[in-house]
């Protein structure tokens, strides 16, 4: 069956076969169109309902077609999983994002000028992040000028 299938935006099956995954959405773009799985589903059973009876489609060609969507589920899924590890080891923790910086020697802005310390740790004070530096005590990493060191 060729012919569009109305209550899908005009969406034909062949369409469909020529569109493309998005995991992020959990969608299939065709034709510059979303295809959700409901979509698909009602897509499926116009079609069944609306087939030529002397050459019905082939039901493999409907298995391969649940088989992508149920692929593009689990991609969809397995990036919600990774996205919430990744913000789990430090995607959103600032005292993560500034650890690196132990053990190097910055350059701290103050009235008298430029001061230098080695970072002997890192706080998050009141909501504002500071360094522990050796000589200039805690120092807000807003006056860090520099970073310097292996």
């Amino acid at each position: 069956m060729t012919a569009a299938i109305g209550g899908i935006g005009g969406i034909g099956p062949a369409a469909v076969n020529g569109g493309s995954a998005s995991s992020a959405s959990g969608t299939a773009t065709v034709s510059g169109q979303a295809v959700t799985e409901q979509d698909f589903l009602t897509l499926l059973a116009a079609e069944l309902k609306y087939q030529n009876p002397t050459q019905p489609v082939q039901g493999t060609q409907f298995v391969a077609q649940l088989a992508q969507f149920a692929t593009l589920g689990g991609i969809t899924s397995m990036e919600q999983s990774l996205s919430t590890l990744a913000s789990g080891l430090g995607g959103g923790n600032p005292l993560l994002a500034a650890a690196p910086l132990i053990g190097k020697t910055v350059g701290v802005a103050s009235a008298s000028g430029v001061s230098s310390g080695s970072v002997t740790g890192v706080s998050l004070v009141q909501g504002q992040l500071t360094l522990g530096v050796s000589g200039l005590g805690e120092v807000p990493l807003s006056q860090v000028v520099s970073v310097s060191g292996a």
